[in-house]
């Protein structure tokens, strides 16, 4: 078996926490686009998403994640990017999520 630091979803961020946490950003569907809906989050610096302010008086905030992949990624760049980490971590024993939402 392969130590906790090749766990699955490690990224070599050089931490040995077995939970990471990728989130993919949702592109507007087609009613949103109709409706100009606009886009609230969006990709930041190092893994980072930015969820824009709904009102004047509100401030953009910020949160880390270990992977943010944009709206416009394939499904290949998410397996590229997740899915052989856990295939192969769920091989060599480990526990493997992952969830879909929205």
């Amino acid at each position: 078996r392969r130590g906790a630091e090749h766990t699955a979803g490690s990224k070599g961020h050089g931490s040995s926490d077995s939970i990471k946490v990728c989130i993919r950003i949702r592109p507007l569907n087609t009613r949103e686009m109709l409706e100009n809906e606009r886009i609230v989050v969006r990709r930041g610096p190092q893994e980072t998403l930015m969820i824009m302010p709904f009102s004047p008086k509100e401030k953009e905030s910020t949160h880390a994640f270990d992977w943010v992949l944009p709206g416009d990624s394939t499904q290949e760049r998410v397996y590229e990017e997740l899915g052989h980490r856990m295939v192969e971590g769920i091989a060599d024993g480990f526990h493997g999520c992952a969830l879909a939402y929205g």
